[in-house]
């Protein structure tokens, strides 16, 4: 399928019959890592995880004091009952942060897309390739990497500049 699809951008770039196409690349990761959306959304969600381990925490505090004093069978099946909670509680956790994680990157990459659109539009170019280190781009001219540009783009264009 990336043949078929690399054979077909190559036949449409060659069969271009206008001299002044402009075509680039960006990096995909690097314009993703420098994206301040996506360095936002990072301190948001490491908030959200420090909340839920500070939960974890206190739960495993409540236990080790129930241990600690567990001399009798109630105190026992208490200490039991945090135990069940904590585990509980940190799967829950965990599978809601994985959840929260994964909506983070589709907003951010949503956001990205149209922002390189509208670099596109902006800029005259015909066609905007990215490049996400798996070789689908092989190589191409210095001069065509506008990685960089469009970092300074996006983030202009999110701080509303």
């Amino acid at each position: 399928m990336i043949l078929a699809n690399s054979i077909f951008v190559s036949l449409l770039y060659f069969s271009k019959e206008q001299e002044n196409e402009k075509i680039a690349f960006v990096s995909i990761s690097e314009v993703y890592d420098g994206f301040q959306y996506k360095l936002e959304l990072e301190r948001e969600y490491e908030a959200i995880k420090m909340k839920s381990q500070k939960h974890l925490d206190s739960l495993e505090n409540i236990y080790n004091v129930l241990i600690l004093d567990s001399l009798d069978k109630k105190s026992m099946l208490e200490a039991k009952k945090i135990q069940l909670e904590y585990h509980k509680k940190s799967g829950e956790f965990e599978q809601s942060n994985n959840l929260v994680a994964e909506q983070f990157k589709e907003q951010i990459m949503k956001q990205i897309n149209q922002y390189i659109s509208d670099f596109g539009n902006e800029y005259g170019y015909s066609l905007i390739f990215g490049a996400n280190g798996t070789g689908n781009i092989m190589f191409a001219q210095n001069g065509l990497d506008i990685t960089k540009t469009v970092i300074e783009y996006i983030n202009k264009k999110y701080l509303g500049k």
